[in-house]
């Protein structure tokens, strides 16, 4: 049927992020696959005692946002896959022309995030592309997205202050 779809969000953290997505497919009557991936070791600021987005607790225990991300999800897990892998090696797991839609949300500098956009855009369905991403107040998010944008003539819309949808014009 045509409510069947197959949704990947890429990085994951904490959980968030993909329980409302579960939720909102439940409430829909939805049916398809969603996939969380995610590496669970924090990104740079997490590990930096100086920086405000700091967290001790992953500092002692490398597993802590896993942990914490499997609880978090507990009462939807069985709705989700969880790939715990960098989003490269992740995106081999998916056949091309595949994904309808994915929620990019990993490391934030430029290149992984025009690494990551390359290494995605040909698991997504090219008919009804639909790339959806966070973190658009970052100059380096903001630039990767448009040159990736730019060089495959795409369109990115602004719907929120801080996020992106990337489509075909």
């Amino acid at each position: 049927p045509n409510d069947q779809f197959l949704f990947v969000e890429i990085g994951t953290f904490l959980g968030r992020s993909i329980s409302y997505f579960v939720v909102e497919s439940i409430n829909r009557n939805k049916n398809g696959k969603i996939y969380a991936i995610d590496t669970f070791d924090g990104s740079s600021e997490h590990l930096d005692p100086s920086d405000p987005s700091y967290i001790k607790e992953l500092v002692e225990d490398k597993d802590y946002l896993y942990n914490t991300y499997k609880k978090n999800i507990k009462s939807i897990d069985s709705y989700i896959t969880t790939i715990r892998s960098t989003s490269v090696e992740a995106s081999q797991q998916f056949k091309d022309n595949s994904i309808d839609a994915i929620y990019l949300d990993a490391a934030h500098d430029y290149d992984s995030v025009l690494t990551d956009l390359n290494a995605w855009y040909p698991k997504m369905k090219q008919d009804n592309l639909i790339i959806l991403g966070d973190d658009w107040t970052w100059e380096t998010v903001r630039s990767a997205v448009l040159d990736f944008s730019k060089s495959n003539n795409l369109t990115v819309f602004l719907p929120e202050h801080n996020e992106y949808i990337i489509t075909r014009s």
